[in-house]
């Protein structure tokens, strides 16, 4: 019991609609059955010879019957539609704020073509089975206690010939539960991979045009979509078997009925309207058996969808608001951290380094040394690491990812234009501060680059039609984070793409921000080398060598990242 309200919740967002929903169905079935007792009656009334006169008031009550029940068949259907879409678009709201909430951490380890997969499919499969579904097994329950006390007011030896077949459909679940389970799982994880194999071809697209290998790309997609194909035929056919077997049984049990009634006309125990009656009556009544039979089938075999999406909304998300005060240093006291997907490579291995509050460093090492590890630690990116990591001497582990974030900008080196104005991509909060924006835009050297834009800082940018150069891309993503104006601004590689001249004058601009810096690279510019407090060089996860520019001019390890652009 405790499972299925479980399921139930998960599904349904307004159960106030749900209800209400339900009982329309409800009333649906009861006037479906009141007009076939009508009808029975019509012709009853005929074959006993009364007249169209006699016959007034049954007529009568049978066009409103009718005309009620046509209404809300229609309302029944638009209300069941506007319910499942409600609740996908409720469910898939819940899904995708716990997504985001989410560690970076399992994000970063998970394939994310499971979760479009979960958003676009599974969860209105879910939202159909366990809130539709539900509404229809209801309403079947219903619908039998009414049909059967219907074929009570016909003849009690009707009623009682009705439950003969009702056993064999209701373990009809048992036999189709298992191969219709399968099925459903095979078709879910075949459209996964029809989606990831069409997310990378079409994003890898410039690659697969430079190689000239659209034929090898477009068999591959092709050779998903066939087995996305297979497997939903292969559902079909189970789907059909169960619905076959149904509608087979259905119409033999309806048979037997009508022939037993049929019996009872001839001896004359009950009126020959009784017939037309039983028959409407005995195919609702089986058919709400069958409903609710083919209800439970789906609702066992929706396990396993069910709980993946269940398991995305159900996440326990470190919602504390600890205040967090810097007024001091960020120490990693003997820190080492592998990826959980590569466990036999120590990317940072027993790091120690303190960051004091509005000292610049700069951390150089060649790519693969573990540079970008250390800023994604200090985010709290990954919290799987050993050591200890403090700021003012407080443990990271009093505080959510979330909060470190709060007081840190990380501009990552591959970083993500949004299909988003380029104003919006910078303003990522739409804050509109166009004087901090000015501001900002001077400092990356984008004032050029917009004034050229067709519609200024209002143009659509993004990260595949509306594309720009690399350090273009850098340059936004930089202003991203510098317009973020946080006390901590973590900077990963982000005047690569840049030439020399314009990477020294960005350099310089951000090292002149009363804020802690720290800027990892694999060459560094000589002109700026002075305006920082501390340099780290890092090999293989561990520093080999450190100190100021004065120090460390020397050591010919150092002088070998010079930047000799």
């Amino acid at each position: 019991m405790k499972r299925m309200l479980k399921n139930f919740k998960l599904a349904v967002h307004d159960q106030l609609d749900f209800w209400s929903t339900t009982c329309i169905s409800i009333l649906v079935s009861g006037l479906g059955i009141a007009t076939a007792l009508l009808y029975g009656s019509l012709i009853s009334l005929v074959s006993i010879g009364k007249t169209f006169q006699d016959m007034t008031v049954t007529i009568v009550v049978t066009i409103v019957v009718t005309i009620v029940y046509a209404i809300l068949f229609w309302l029944k259907g638009y209300k069941e539609s506007n319910m499942v879409d409600k609740n996908i678009f409720k469910l898939r709201n819940r899904y995708i704020n716990k997504l985001l909430a989410t560690k970076y951490s399992l994000l970063s380890n998970e394939d994310s073509s499971r979760y479009i997969n979960n958003l676009t499919q599974d969860v209105r499969r879910v939202v159909f089975c366990y809130a539709d579904c539900t509404s229809y097994f209801i309403e079947g329950l219903f619908t039998v206690v009414i049909a059967f006390g219907a074929a009570l007011y016909l003849d009690w030896r009707i009623a009682l010939s009705m439950v003969g077949f009702t056993l064999i459909m209701a373990i009809m679940p048992l036999f189709i539960k298992k191969p219709l389970d399968k099925s459903i799982g095979r078709v879910s994880n075949a459209n996964k991979d029809y989606i990831r194999s069409l997310k990378e071809n079409l994003l890898g697209v410039s690659i697969i045009k430079n190689n000239n290998a659209e034929k090898v790309c477009s068999d591959s997609i092709s050779s998903f979509n066939r087995c996305n194909l297979e497997q939903g035929k292969k559902f079909n056919f189970v789907n059909s078997i169960a619905g076959g077997i149904s509608t087979f049984i259905r119409s033999i049990a309806t048979l037997a009925l009508i022939l037993f009634t049929c019996y009872l006309v001839t001896i004359d125990e009950v009126l020959v309207g009784s017939v037309l009656s039983i028959y409407s009556i005995g195919m609702t009544f089986y058919g709400a058996i069958l409903n609710c039979s083919w209800v439970v089938t789906q609702m066992v075999s929706m396990t396993s969808l069910r709980d993946a999406v269940e398991e995305v909304v159900d996440r326990e998300i470190d919602d504390r608001n600890n205040e967090i005060s810097f007024n001091d240093v960020i120490s990693l006291e003997n820190v080492s951290f592998k990826y959980q997907n590569d466990e036999d490579r120590i990317i940072i291995n027993s790091l120690n380094i303190k960051i004091k509050n509005k000292g610049k460093y700069l951390i150089i090492g060649k790519s693969g040394s573990g540079k970008s590890t250390i800023l994604k630690l200090i985010c709290k990116f990954y919290d799987d690491y050993t050591g200890i990591i403090k700021i003012d001497n407080v443990n990271y582990d009093n505080y959510s990812e979330s909060q470190i974030n709060t007081s840190v900008a990380y501009c990552q080196q591959a970083g993500y234009l949004f299909n988003r104005s380029l104003k919006e991509n910078i303003d990522f909060k739409f804050d509109n501060d166009s004087d901090k924006m000015t501001k900002v835009l001077k400092l990356v050297m984008l004032e050029d680059f917009v004034d050229k834009l067709p519609n200024k800082i209002e143009t659509i940018i993004d990260e595949e039609v509306n594309q720009v150069s690399g350090g273009e891309k850098l340059r936004i993503n930089l202003a991203r984070s510098l317009y973020r104006d946080s006390d901590i601004l973590l900077l990963d590689e982000v005047t690569s793409a840049l030439d020399k001249k314009t990477s020294e004058i960005i350099e310089k601009n951000i090292l002149c921000l009363d804020k802690t810096i720290v800027n990892v690279c694999h060459k560094f510019n000589e002109d700026t080398l002075p305006m920082y407090d501390r340099i780290f060089i890092i090999e293989d996860g561990s520093i080999v060598e450190e100190g100021d520019s004065a120090s460390l001019y020397g050591s010919k390890k150092f002088l070998s990242y010079r930047s000799v652009r």
